[in-house]
Order: structure tokens, then C-alpha cells, then sequence
């Protein structure tokens, strides 16, 4: 809600839990939202991300959901950042570019349980 006007923002991703009925969403409004699309109710809105949410993974079994945030160019050319997020809670800047690095998807690998694994396409 922006000056007495309604505002709406796209959403960049859905993703389904493995096991529930449930499923998640991101967009360019930076929150991440839990769903029970049965009862049409917003669960959880986790805390608003600096940019936008580009992507979204929930791992095999439904324990981790990774995020990506990551500009989508809806105010111009910035910076972009590709991040390694440990499930220790450490973040590592893997690459940084102005206009040139988009994070287009976002996967977890099914045996390695450490690491959140990004994929740049």
C-alpha cells in the first residue's frame, strides 16, 4: 500500500512443498510467503529480503526452503550478487557483476546437506 494506492508486484517464483499441501512464494516485493493454497491462507511471511526474490527450492525431504534474492532489473541497472549460504548460516559472495549476472534458478542437490547449491543460467 503505497499513497492511498494499492500496489501489486510480480511474483517470480512458486515452489511446492515435497509432502504438504502447502507451497511458497517470491517476488519483487522482496517477502517470501508460506502458503495453504486448501484453506487460502498465508501461513508465514519471513522477513523482507534487500532485493528482489528471484527463485525459490524447497530440498527433497521438505526440511530447508533455499531463497534467492537477487535483482531483477525492475529499477535499472545495479549490482548483483551470487551468494553461497551454508546451512551454518554463513553467506560467501561467489561473483558480483553490474548488469551482467542474473540468478534465473535455484536448485538444492539431493545428498549434499551442507550447502544451499546455486545454479546461474
Amino acid at each position: 500500500h503505497v499513497e492511498g494506492k494499492d500496489v501489486a508486484f510480480p511474483v517470480n517464483s512458486i515452489v511446492f512443498h515435497p509432502l504438504y499441501g502447502t507451497f511458497a512464494t517470491g517476488g519483487c516485493d522482496g517477502f517470501v510467503n508460506i502458503w495453504d493454497g486448501n484453506n487460502k491462507k498465508r501461513l508465514h511471511q519471513y522477513p523482507k529480503y534487500p532485493t528482489s526474490v528471484s527463485a525459490l527450492a524447497f530440498n527433497a525431504s521438505g526440511t530447508m526452503l533455499v531463497v534467492a534474492a537477487s535483482y531483477t532489473f525492475e529499477q535499472g541497472d545495479k549490482t548483483c550478487f551470487l551468494l553461497n549460504i551454508e546451512r551454518s548460516g554463513s553467506i560467501s559472495v561467489l561473483a558480483a557483476a553490474t548488469s551482467a549476472l542474473f540468478l534465473w534458478d535455484i536448485g538444492v542437490h539431493p545428498v549434499a546437506s551442507g550447502h544451499a547449491l546455486l545454479a546461474v543460467i
